[in-house]
């Protein structure tokens, strides 16, 4: 059985852009102009909220993005924050629970929440609708770790070694999340959907083959497939832990790695045509 469903529709805040200003398509349809989408952990948790300016530098790669999929959103003025410092300005969506904000140069309706069993009280998925297109934030629990004074991961390479086999062979929370994550999901007939956040696991693991499945992984057959999206680790092998899915009409065009710092994680981007 699906884990309970807080299907409370969320009070979004929508920002409007500048009349006669668009970060990209006028709208979610057929089209020759690439749908730009950058999923972001902004970091934060452990030094606090990332000031707006600084996420905003790190995205600051041209061309803007339509879509913006972010954790570690401390609250609705961090985000709201965030929007105003990106140009131009975006239709905003906040899930304070999960602390994932969802960014759009189109109106965002119909956001939900959903918190798998077992997960903990601040992970979970934030799906929202724009026009044709859903899209939703994930940010699974993360893998027991131990930091250094300065904040860095650090594990050792035995360590290590023990939690990828265990990602990759047994089950684990994230991948009993991304199962039910997944269920939610196809309870909407989306004639398009992307999945996107941070999984905190790495390519190849039950949790990730089991996204492959429902969906296809945007930097799958890049040259950036196995580089890290994790840099504060104390080691010199960085984790892919970000992730962009997507099913239905879509064709991906592009996607790579920011390899841009203000939190600790790096931006993973995006674009598709929509067919």
């Amino acid at each position: 059985m699906v884990a309970a469903v807080a299907g409370v529709v969320l009070g979004a805040c929508a920002t409007p852009g500048p009349a006669g200003v668009s970060a990209g398509p006028a709208s979610v349809g057929p089209a020759e102009t690439p749908l730009r989408v950058v999923t972001y952990n902004v970091g934060g948790a452990v030094s606090g909220p990332t000031p707006p300016e600084v996420v905003a530098g790190a995205l600051a790669e041209p061309p803007p993005a339509d879509i913006y999929v972010l954790q570690e959103i401390w609250s609705r003025e961090h985000l709201r924050g965030i929007a105003a410092a990106l140009a131009p300005l975006y239709h905003a969506a906040y899930a304070p629970t999960l602390r994932i904000g969802i960014l759009s140069a189109l109106p965002l309706s119909d956001c939900r929440v959903f918190q798998p069993r077992g997960a903990s009280a601040k992970y979970g998925a934030f799906r929202c609708e724009v026009s044709s297109l859903a899209v939703a934030g994930v940010h699974l629990d993360p893998i027991d770790k131990e930091r250094t004074e300065s904040g860095f991961v650090r594990m050792g390479f035995v360590r290590s070694a023990r939690a990828v086999l265990r990602e990759v062979f047994t089950s684990t929370s994230r991948s009993r999340a991304a199962r039910e994550v997944t269920f939610w999901l196809s309870t909407w007939d989306d004639e398009r959907a992307i999945v996107a956040g941070d999984f905190n696991t790495v390519p190849f693991t039950r949790t990730i083959r089991h996204m492959n499945r429902n969906f296809d992984e945007v930097l799958r057959g890049t040259g950036d497939y196995l580089d890290g999206t994790y840099w504060k680790v104390d080691g010199r092998i960085l984790p892919r832990i970000d992730f962009i899915f997507y099913a239905g009409a879509l064709e991906r065009v592009d996607a790579g790695i920011i390899e841009e710092q203000a939190g600790d994680h790096y931006p993973v981007v995006a674009e598709f045509l929509l067919r």
